[in-house]
């Protein structure tokens, strides 16, 4: 649900979106801004001069010319990665806090230990701590192949 359609009506809102999730470009940083223009104008004035580069936009541009691809991919991170490394971590009693998103925040007993077996692999998670202090890994789910990949060490590890 958006309320893009509403700026107008509700000019103090500003509205951002991501390439990172849906689009699967999370390396690349870029979004975009939603608002009024004059909310918009503001915001032109304390950017850099080179906040985008062509890397980003050519990554971008492939990726709003192909939206079959896209939803492809979604479909796949959503449907056959994320419950394939949820079983995973079932079976291997690894607590994780449920997500809507693409991606987990895992809490496996010793989280030093699957990190550095994971970074050994070339397969790089954000070590992260909850509020209290209890260290877990958060895990970006990818394509199925790379949760495989990911799953085979955890098997080794766990």
């Amino acid at each position: 649900m958006s309320v893009a359609n509403r700026l107008n009506e509700c000019p103090n809102i500003l509205i951002t979106r991501t390439f990172s999730k849906t689009w699967g470009l999370p390396s690349i940083r870029l979004g975009y801004v939603l608002s009024v223009a004059d909310n918009i104008n503001a915001l032109l004035n304390v950017r850099g001069p080179y906040d985008i580069n062509q890397f980003a936009v050519a990554a971008v541009t492939a990726a709003l010319s192909a939206p079959d691809a896209t939803l492809a991919y979604v479909d796949e991170v959503m449907k056959i990665s994320k419950p394939l490394l949820e079983r995973c971590l079932d079976a291997k009693g690894v607590e994780y806090w449920p997500s809507a998103a693409n991606y987990l925040w895992t809490f496996p007993a010793d989280p030093n230990a699957v990190n550095e077996a994971l970074q050994q692999a070339s397969i790089l998670v954000r070590p992260k701590a909850t509020s209290d202090g209890r260290m877990g890994l958060r895990i970006t789910i990818g394509t199925e192949a790379q949760m495989r990949a990911l799953i085979e060490v955890l098997e080794r590890v766990l």
